[in-house]
């Protein structure tokens, strides 16, 4: 820990790199269309922290359930595990890093929402569809297209 991070005023370790970096779009095989994330209740930690990476951007849409990883931040990188029984099995993990994403976000607001709400229903799941992919792949994709052409059109 010592060896990547520094002991700020505040009292909190801070990893200066990533809260200095800032990340320049590539030009070299660069995708300018439009982009969805799909995510859901069984997704954690490092969805939440991409997803909260890209929604931002224009030309992304998440779609889909909320996150079951944390929005403000979460511990999601570095967990040593400890073994804490000698006799018996069992292990501990114990974060060394929490990463905050946005510390202008309010804290109260523990998982990650889509801008898209895609909510499973009985019939999608008898059929075992993928009803964010229908949604995504299909209706948002198409209503997207017929915007194109809507503003393309004389």
């Amino acid at each position: 820990m010592v060896a990547f991070t520094r002991k700020k005023k505040d009292g909190h370790f801070h990893f200066g790199y990533f809260e200095r970096h800032r990340f320049q779009t590539q030009t070299k095989n660069h995708f300018n269309g439009k982009s969805y994330v799909l995510i859901g209740g069984n997704s954690f930690s490092a969805t939440t922290l991409f997803a909260n990476s890209v929604i931002k951007q224009d030309n992304v849409t998440v779609v889909g359930e909320e996150t079951g990883g944390g929005s403000y931040g979460n511990t999601a990188s570095a967990d040593p595990r400890c073994k804490t029984t000698p006799k018996q099995n069992w292990n501990s993990v114990l974060p060394l890093f929490r990463l905050v994403m946005d510390k202008d976000q309010p804290k109260i607001r523990p998982w990650h929402f889509p801008e898209v709400k895609v909510l499973p229903t009985s019939d999608a799941i008898r059929r075992n569809a993928d009803y964010k992919m229908d949604k995504s792949g299909g209706k948002l994709i198409n209503e997207d297209k017929s915007e194109k052409l809507k503003t393309k059109s004389p």
